[in-house]
C-alpha cells in the first residue's frame, strides 16, 4: 500500500497531494468508501483496479479540485462535495457510475471516517504518517535533524516556509547585486587570479601573458633557490629560508649540473616538480624566487637547447627579470635603477705602445690603436651587430631591432632601457631567421630600465 493511502475500517483514505495513485486490487476488496484527500491542484488521477463486481462510495468532498477516476480508458468526474458509486466489472474498461442505486448497507453519504488505529487520527486533509496518523494543523514541524523518509507540512508550516522563501528571495537579491554574472558582467575592480593557468579554459594572469610573450614558460614560484651545491633530500635552511617537506625549491649550482632543476622537498630524497620533470618542460623554463636573504625576489630563466636528456644533459639557468643585478663597465654606470652611458672620465688602458689600446672588438687605426666601441642610441628599427651596446629609446613609441644576422658561437650584444620606457613601449627583439633561448620565437622587451645582454652558443641566442 503507498504511503499515501490508509485502510481505516472499511474506508481507504487516498492521498492526491503528491500526484495520482492506484488501488491495489487487495485494498480495494476490503473497503465499500474510498475518501480522496489533498487535491490542491487541477488533473488529478485516482486509477482503479480491474475488480469484478464490487461498488464502492467514492468521496471528493473536502477539495478544491474535481477529480478523475479511471479503469483503462473508461473515466468518472467526481465534483468537489460528491460522493459518487462506482462500479468495476472486471474488464479492462469496467467502470460505470452507479450514483442514485441503493445505498451500499451499512452507509450513507454522512457517515463518519472509521478509526479502528490508535492515536488522534488528526484531520484527513493531510496524508497519514507511517503510524497512519494523520498530522493536524496545530502539530507544525519546526526541525528536520535526524528525520528520515517523508515529513509532512501542514497548514502553519507552509504558511512559515512562505514567509522563510520570501526572505531568502529578499536577501538573495541583495547578494546576487555583489555576483559577476556567468554570462558577462563588467567588475569595478581587479579580478586576483590565485596562479597561472594550467589548462587550455584557464584565465590567465598578467604576469603568465608577459612570460609568454618574451619566449618564457612560466612555472610556479620557488621558495628560495640554492646558487651552490646541496643535499636533495631532507628539511634543511637554504638562503636563510627553513625548507620543510612540500616546498618547491630551485637548484641551480649542483656540483652534477644535471641535477639542477626545480624540486619538492621531502622528508626522505627530494623528487623533481611535476611541472619540470622532463626535459622539454626545462627549455624556456621561468621562475619566481620567494624568499632568502639574496635570492629572494630574483627570477631565473632556464637557457637550455631542446633535445636534451634529464639526468644527462646539464641544466642551467640564468637570473632574469626584476630580481637581476647589474654591474657598471666602461662604459655604462648604473646607479640604483638609472643607467646612463658615461661621457666623461673613459680613459681606455695603455700600453708601451704609441695609441690607445681601446677594445679589441674594434679594428685597430694606422697607429694599431683600437677605437673604443661606444653605445649607440637607437629609437627605430634595426638590426643589431657583433659587439653592439645599443641604447633602445622606446620613449616615443615601440619598434624592432633585429638579433645579429648568421649568430656565431661567442658573438653577443647588449641592449639597455636608458628611459624606462620599456614597460610602456615595449622593445622587439627579432630573431632573425634564428632562435632566441632556443625557441623561433620574437622576445618581448618589456621591464623598464632593464639591460639584457644575449651571446650566441652556437645554436641560439641566449640571455647572459
Amino acid at each position: 500500500m503507498n504511503s499515501q493511502q490508509n485502510l481505516r475500517g472499511e474506508a481507504l483514505i487516498v492521498g492526491l497531494r503528491d500526484g495520482n495513485q492506484t488501488v491495489a486490487a487487495s485494498d480495494y476488496t476490503k473497503v465499500r468508501r474510498i475518501f480522496i484527500t489533498g487535491v490542491d491542484v487541477a488533473g488529478r488521477i485516482l486509477f482503479l483496479p480491474t475488480v469484478a463486481g464490487l461498488k464502492n462510495h467514492v468521496s471528493d468532498r473536502d477539495n478544491a479540485y474535481p477529480v478523475t477516476v479511471q479503469i483503462g480508458t473508461t473515466t468518472v468526474i467526481v465534483n468537489p462535495g460528491e460522493v459518487k458509486t462506482l462500479e468495476t466489472d472486471g474488464t479492462a474498461n469496467g467502470l460505470s457510475d452507479e450514483t442514485g442505486s441503493p445505498a451500499l448497507e451499512g452507509f450513507s453519504d454522512e457517515t463518519p471516517l472509521p478509526d479502528s488505529g490508535t492515536g488522534d487520527p488528526g484531520s484527513s486533509v493531510y496524508p497519514a504518517r507511517s503510524d497512519h496518523v494523520h498530522p493536524t494543523a496545530a502539530s507544525a514541524v519546526t526541525s528536520v535533524a535526524g528525520r528520515s523518509g517523508d515529513v509532512v507540512l501542514g497548514e502553519s508550516d507552509i504558511a512559515n516556509l512562505t514567509s522563510d522563501l520570501a526572505n531568502l528571495v529578499a536577501t538573495d537579491g541583495a547578494l546576487n547585486a555583489n555576483k559577476v554574472a556567468k554570462g558577462g558582467d563588467t567588475m569595478t575592480g581587479p579580478l586576483i587570479l590565485p596562479g597561472s593557468p594550467t589548462q587550455d579554459l584557464h584565465a590567465a594572469t598578467k604576469a603568465y601573458v608577459d612570460a609568454v610573450a618574451q619566449g618564457l614558460r612560466v612555472k610556479t614560484s620557488v621558495k628560495a633557490v640554492a646558487q651552490s651545491n646541496i643535499t636533495l633530500s631532507g628539511a634543511q635552511t637554504i638562503d636563510g629560508v627553513a625548507i620543510t617537506a612540500g616546498m618547491r625549491v630551485l637548484a641551480i649550482g649542483q656540483t652534477d649540473a644535471t641535477q639542477n632543476g626545480i624540486y619538492d622537498a621531502a622528508s626522505g630524497a627530494w623528487s623533481r616538480s611535476a611541472d619540470t620533470d622532463t626535459w622539454a618542460e626545462f627549455v624556456g623554463a621561468f621562475t619566481f624566487v620567494e624568499g632568502g636573504t639574496v635570492g629572494g625576489g630574483s627570477s631565473w630563466v632556464c637557457n637550455v637547447a631542446a633535445g636534451g636528456t634529464l639526468g644527462v644533459t646539464a641544466v642551467t639557468f640564468a637570473q632574469f627579470g626584476a630580481g637581476a643585478t647589474y654591474t657598471g663597465g666602461a662604459l655604462v654606470s648604473i646607479s640604483g635603477s638609472t643607467i646612463a652611458v658615461k661621457t666623461s672620465g673613459t680613459t681606455p688602458a695603455e700600453d708601451s705602445t704609441a695609441g690607445a689600446v681601446g677594445s679589441a672588438d674594434a679594428a685597430a687605426h694606422s697607429d694599431h690603436s683600437h677605437p673604443v666601441k661606444k653605445a649607440i642610441r637607437k629609437t627605430g628599427v634595426y638590426t643589431a651587430q657583433h659587439g653592439d651596446v645599443i641604447l633602445a629609446d622606446s620613449s616615443g613609441g615601440a619598434f624592432q631591432i633585429d638579433a645579429p644576422p648568421g649568430g656565431a658561437v661567442g658573438q653577443w650584444f647588449w641592449i639597455i632601457d636608458p628611459t624606462g620606457s620599456w614597460a610602456t613601449n615595449n622593445v622587439t627583439l627579432g630573431r632573425n631567421s634564428q632562435t632566441i633561448q632556443g625557441l623561433a620565437e620574437d622576445m618581448a622587451l618589456n621591464i623598464a630600465g632593464a639591460a639584457p645582454r644575449f651571446i650566441h652558443d652556437g645554436t641560439t641566442w641566449r640571455l647572459s
